[in-house]
């Protein structure tokens, strides 16, 4: 697979989890804490940008996103779109760091694979 075909596959996939659980880009820059400007390319297919691991843990944090699914070759039709609201509990926080962790390193393996092809 190209990283192009990737890239485009994980913005959908991301405006899709997006427009479920009704997060504007306004939100998502709140929610966050970075710029409008820089959450709007990750939605413009044109662009190269897609959102950074920081961006990923808060919305796997505040709304359940699963990166798994996220970064999938399926079509995401498979009931991923009602992502449950997770609640803020710090006594999680290390299981979800670890988890985070673990997605991160799986990440970075499947991007370098990509980069290692060009």
């Amino acid at each position: 697979m190209e990283y192009s075909d990737f890239n485009r596959r994980v913005k959908k996939k991301f405006a899709e989890f997006c427009a479920i659980n009704k997060i504007s880009q306004r939100k998502l820059s709140r929610i966050i804490g970075i710029s409008p400007q820089n959450i709007g390319s990750w939605f413009n297919m044109a662009k190269d940008t897609m959102p950074t691991i920081y961006a990923l843990g808060c919305l796997v944090r505040e709304y359940g996103l699963d990166v798994d699914w996220l970064i999938s070759e399926s079509d995401g039709t498979e009931n991923k779109f009602e992502m449950p609201k997770t609640q803020k509990n710090t006594a999680d926080l290390p299981v979800v760091v670890s988890e985070l962790t673990e997605q991160i390193k799986e990440l970075t393996e499947i991007i370098k694979g990509f980069t290692n092809k060009k």
